[in-house]
């Protein structure tokens, strides 16, 4: 709005003019010069002297919260009709200058809905679509946008104003905004992470399939199932029942495209308080783009991270930093292991086999010690240097599932031996006989006497 010329250039007590909207019945402060140009309709989620409208009381002429097809005239309230304020909306596109395009129909009022599904680039699962639950689906037409989210099928509910609960009446455009309560996947270290739709789509749901292993939409959507599994199916996998979840109260994820060294993820607890991202993955290994399962494990493995440190600061008030890496390392492949092969079949991992990076807690679970057994057991370990072996010992007091002589054995060699399933994947060799009453008083050298099913485990 042009100012007037006279007020434009009246500057004489050092100040100029300034606009504002205030109530109807406001009480202007005699010491304020003050004109009243214009009364005006204001909208429910409109703010009024740093006040919204809605959280005003009812003076007779403000709508109540529930009430906001109203303008004022001449000091009267007058109702308008949804179909009426769509008019007034077009028509204010139209003098402004914006297209309000080709299918504007304010007699054919509908509701945009949206699916979500997701194809993954894991070898044994080519072709199978996923819904993804949990979604956040937007539509928008200019300032008009609703939102919903995607159920266990992956279709979000009809979407509606967010403000009015109105249906739209003329095309929309969809986004996917890749965020939750207790998340945030970014792109790059601090953009929001986005999938968009095609542009104006009119009377049509979009059906949204991403494939995995094609693009950074790939990475979104695979980070998203991790984050959803973690934080709101955790209890449905078995072995991570009662698991620790991490008290970050909102876990900002940053994917990267490039790569950093040798990492391909990393979880920094220091970066939830400060507003960065606690964990970061990276989308190449060398110079190769990761497949999308791998972003997925290594998002589990970093919520293992995430998962310890939670539990140990719950359990030794005033910690502020651990380091035991042979523990932390082991402990995140363990967490990755419950839920990948919660999920995909004949999965087998971890990844490294070697320094840190122990196969112990897969071996522990493929033994029948679950998740949760280990992480009560990694608690009470402490944080000293001799954690390892106080893992180890509390293992053997709190399950009487394996032999003692058998774990002494794996957590002295965790990375040559994690695969062995003593109840079902492993028989005598032909030049060993043992019977029943065998005493398992193992050593390296019975070990290799033994061979394996050859079907009994996969690598990828």
């Amino acid at each position: 709005m042009a100012q007037k010329d006279e007020f434009a250039a009246d500057d004489s007590d050092g100040g100029i003019w300034q606009y504002t909207t205030v109530p109807t019945d406001f009480s202007f402060p005699t010491e304020i010069e003050h004109e009243i140009i214009d009364e005006i309709y204001m909208r429910r989620e409109s703010t009024v002297g740093g006040q919204q409208v809605k959280d005003i009381p009812n003076d007779g002429i403000l709508p109540d919260a529930g009430t906001q097809n109203l303008y004022m005239k001449d000091g009267e309230t007058i109702s308008f009709t949804d179909s009426q304020w769509e008019l007034v909306f077009l028509k204010s596109m139209e003098i402004t200058g914006n297209s309000i395009g080709s299918n504007a129909n304010i007699s054919s009022p509908w509701y945009p809905k949206a699916r979500v599904r997701y194809l993954p680039d894991y070898p044994r699962m080519t072709g199978i679509l996923q819904p993804l639950a949990g979604v956040k689906v937007r539509a928008y037409h200019y300032y008009n946008i609703g939102s919903s989210i995607t159920g266990e099928d992956g279709w979000t509910g009809p979407i509606t104003k967010n403000i009015t609960g109105w249906r739209f009446r003329d095309w929309v455009d969809y986004v996917i905004v890749w965020d939750d309560d207790r998340w945030n996947i970014r792109d790059g270290r601090t953009g929001q992470a986005k999938t968009y739709s095609p542009e104006n789509m009119y009377q049509e749901s979009w059906d949204k399939i991403i494939i995995g292993g094609q693009d950074k939409h790939g990475m979104f959507a695979s980070c998203h199932k991790a984050l959803y599994n973690y934080f709101y199916r955790s209890n449905k996998i078995e072995a991570t029942k009662g698991l620790t979840l991490s008290g970050i109260n909102k876990m900002n994820v940053g994917v990267l495209h490039d790569k950093e060294g040798d990492n391909l993820g990393r979880f920094n607890f220091a970066g939830g308080w400060l507003g960065g991202n606690p964990i970061v993955v990276w989308g190449l290994d060398g110079s190769t783009r990761r497949a999308d399962h791998q972003i997925e494990s290594t998002i589990y493995h970093e919520l293992g991270h995430a998962s310890q440190y939670t539990a140990l600061i719950r359990a030794y008030p005033g910690l502020i930093y651990f380091e035991y890496l042979k523990v932390e390392e082991s402990w995140a492949n363990a967490v990755r292991y419950a839920f990948m092969s919660s999920l995909y079949p004949n999965y087998r991992g971890p990844w490294h086999t070697s320094g840190n990076y122990t196969g112990i807690g897969e071996w522990l679970m493929l033994n029948g010690v679950t998740l949760k057994q280990m992480e009560d057991c990694l608690i009470n370990a402490g944080v000293s240097p001799f954690a390892w072996e106080s893992w180890r010992d509390n293992i053997k007091e709190k399950s009487d599932i394996v032999d003692d002589e058998i774990l002494d054995i794996f957590f002295a060699d965790p990375w040559t031996t994690w695969r062995l399933n003593f109840k079902e994947l492993i028989e005598p060799s032909p030049s060993e006989t043992f019977t029943d009453e065998m005493t398992f008083n193992a050593n390296h050298n019975i070990l290799r006497n033994f061979h394996y099913h050859s079907d009994s485990f996969h690598l990828q």
